[in-house]
């Protein structure tokens, strides 16, 4: 047994790189920093229509297309339907502006006396009725649309959510340890509202949608113009192209629309939240009242509030809206809240006989152009569409990232290397480091040989790396450096499904699954545990053997301590008013408990020992590795339920992980002192 000692040198941080385009401004006692947006003849890159032929054969591309055509696979009737009705959706505009333009047209023939009464009344009356008739089907449409939506998320959900849990399932934790990897999987709470796929769906058609809408108004703007006779038509063109320029040159924010930082270095304000946090914070109270810091606090308080005095330093406001110039709120307020005032400003320079109806015109085709271009920049949502197709190609890489994991073919155990008892662990100069520590490595060229059968226990100082070991020996985590062998085999070559079947890893922080503590115990064997025969008389066996027999009898074998939770009130904010007493109640009538169960730190411990006893009394385990499993207990308690385990598991291979040397200690074929870093030769 040996330690080898290492050096640590830290090279000198390189000092950030600050882009040109960095601009700053003061907001009361906060500094703001952006980045000031491109010109406007730069802000589409000459490479833009490239990048774009080059989406024709791009892997968005491909994804967005395959999840259409899985789409009218899986639900060909309700998407025919949503789509049909979202074209009415996109193209209702339009026709409303063009309608519009007739109507007041033929109102304006009426007033000048140019047509007869019997002539021009059915039209106009005909007119007005499709005119009005837009609305109501418009209205129809979007419960059919909504109606819809439902239907399709439902496919949706049914056709991939079980394959991302199988793709989720099959990726190893080495894999997951990818960011990226994590980040494109569903999160655990989004159990209730996750569609999967329909976010690039709904974004990608209403981008579209908004684009084809604005499009379809400009062209019958335009047609209108050109059917306008003079001055009339210069006027309105004028005004047209005066509302579309304010409407989409107009920043949404003080700093051009662009995202923004801001932090302050006035001390006072520091100091007044420290102590805001203290004295509101619900976890200090009792240590305040204990310690007696109410009247310090309250003097402390006041002091530093008088220094930092009266301030501009409301950051909800400033993270949510900083007010563009006057000049430009002017020009928008003129152009969306005052288009008549602006049209009567050019005609008191005109004696036009239309100028009336030509300036309610004007009043509807800004209403109707302000709808579409705020739908369109989504509230400062301007992502280009390629982006919007990042989406399909998550999901696509998702569903086919099972195809792209090479899965090792040796199976465990071998037929001709491996031992009909424990399993054999070989490291040789093995290191590992988290990312971003690579000078700080917590196993540092670690040799090791651990023959099968044996007992090895690990004992040292906390925080030297005996955890991270364990999960290299358990391949939870991939050596960044040397070899380890299961068997004489490179750990690699196994298939990681098989190989941890031989395993048993019972850490002393692990988490109680949200089933019943029944199904919890029997999860030690997986799918195995719902084979057995006599299974509640195995439970009981292994709660016994576990230390949790009195837990599971207190609270039943069917309770759950962690139950998962689905919304299921209305939200404030949407449209909802306050939910009624008699409404709680019928939820608290029909829908299941949703309490949390609490018990101590040790039953948690004793609930998850048994399920590790389950395992390894009940299935082929050649390895068992205990993580100081029984640190919220006793010394005694700890002592037991090592010797239970070296009971069941005789002549398996065994690492136990112990702060406290007893019994376990006398009985150990090898002990390992672990320094800090993790760092031997044995």
């Amino acid at each position: 047994m040996g330690t080898l000692d290492s050096k640590l040198t830290l090279s000198d941080p390189t000092p950030p790189r600050v882009s040109s385009r960095v601009r700053r401004l003061k907001w009361g006692i906060f500094d703001v920093a952006y980045e000031s947006p491109l010109p406007w003849r730069f802000s589409i890159p000459r490479t833009a229509l490239f990048q774009f032929c080059v989406l024709a054969v791009d892997g968005r591309t491909r994804a967005s297309v395959w999840l259409f055509r899985e789409l009218f696979k899986m639900a060909p009737v309700a998407v025919t339907i949503y789509f049909a009705s979202l074209l009415w959706m996109t193209l209702a505009p339009a026709f409303s502006l063009y309608i519009g333009h007739r109507v007041l047209s033929l109102v304006q023939a009426g007033l000048s006396g140019d047509w007869m009464a019997e002539e021009g009344r059915p039209l106009l009356q005909s007119l007005v009725v499709t005119w009005l008739s837009i609305p109501l089907i418009t209205a129809l449409l979007e419960k059919v649309i909504d109606d819809e939506k439902h239907i399709i998320g439902g496919y949706l959900r049914c056709h991939f959510l079980p394959r991302m849990a199988e793709a989720s399932l099959d990726m190893d934790m080495t894999y997951l340890q990818d960011h990226e990897a994590r980040a494109s999987l569903p999160q655990p709470w989004a159990f209730g509202e996750i569609t999967p796929g329909w976010d690039f769906v709904y974004e990608f058609s209403t981008r579209i949608r908004n684009i084809v809408t604005l499009i379809a108004e400009i062209f019958v703007l335009i047609r209108i113009i050109t059917q306008t006779s003079s001055p009339d038509a210069e006027i309105l063109s004028t005004l047209c192209v005066l509302f579309l320029g304010v409407m989409f040159l107009a920043p949404s924010n003080g700093v051009g629309g662009a995202g923004y930082t801001f932090w302050t270095t006035n001390k006072h304000y520091h100091r007044l939240g420290t102590l805001y946090t203290m004295i509101f914070g619900e976890n200090y109270r009792e240590t305040i009242a204990k310690d007696g810091l109410s009247s310090y606090l309250q003097t402390e308080f006041r002091d530093t509030s008088d220094s930092l005095g009266v301030v501009k330093a409301n950051t909800l406001n400033l993270a949510c809206y900083l007010q563009p110039p006057w000049y430009w709120s002017f020009m928008r307020s003129l152009i969306i809240d005052y288009p008549m005032a602006l049209y009567a400003f050019f005609f008191s320079f005109s004696s036009l006989s239309s100028s009336l109806t030509r300036m309610v015109l004007f009043q509807f085709v800004a209403c109707t152009l302000k709808q579409s271009i705020d739908s369109l920049r989504g509230a400062g949502d301007t992502a280009p569409l390629w982006d919007i197709m990042i989406k399909a190609e998550k999901l696509f890489e998702i569903i086919q990232s099972n195809s792209r994991i090479v899965k090792p073919k040796r199976t465990y155990p071998d037929p001709v290397s491996s031992s009909n008892s424990g399993m054999k662990i070989s490291m040789k100069n093995v290191s590992f480091y988290y990312p971003g520590c690579q000078n700080h490595p917590s196993v540092s060229n670690v040799s090791l040989t651990i023959e099968p059968g044996q007992l090895v226990v690990l004992v040292g100082v906390n925080g030297s790396g005996k955890t991270s070991l364990l999960k290299l020996i358990a391949g939870l985590s991939c050596a960044c450096t040397g070899e380890i062998k299961i068997d004489d085999h490179p750990v690699y070559e196994y298939d990681s499904r098989h190989l941890r079947r031989s395993m048993a890893f019972m850490t002393q922080s692990e988490d109680i699954y949200p089933v019943s503590l029944r199904e919890n115990i029997l999860m030690g064997l997986g799918d195995r545990g719902f084979e057995l025969s006599d299974v509640t008389e195995k439970i009981d066996e292994a709660a016994r053997l576990g230390g949790a027999y009195d837990v599971v009898q207190r609270l039943g074998r069917d309770a759950i301590l962690n139950p998962c939770r689905v919304l299921g009130q209305s939200l404030r904010g949407c449209g909802n008013g306050q939910i009624g007493e008699a409404a709680l109640r019928e939820l608290d009538l029909h829908s299941p408990a949703l309490s949390d169960i609490t018990i101590s730190a040790g039953e948690r411990q004793r609930i998850i020992a048994s399920r590790t006893i389950m395992r390894v009394k009940h299935s082929d385990v050649k390895l068992v590795i205990l993580d100081e499993p029984m640190s919220a207990l006793d010394s005694i308690a700890e002592r037991d339920f090592f010797e239970r385990f070296r009971e069941i598991g005789n002549g398996k291979t065994m690492v136990f992980v112990t702060h406290r040397f007893g019994s376990i200690v006398e009985n150990a074929d090898m002990i390992l002192w672990v320094p800090y870093p993790c760092s031997f030769v044995f």
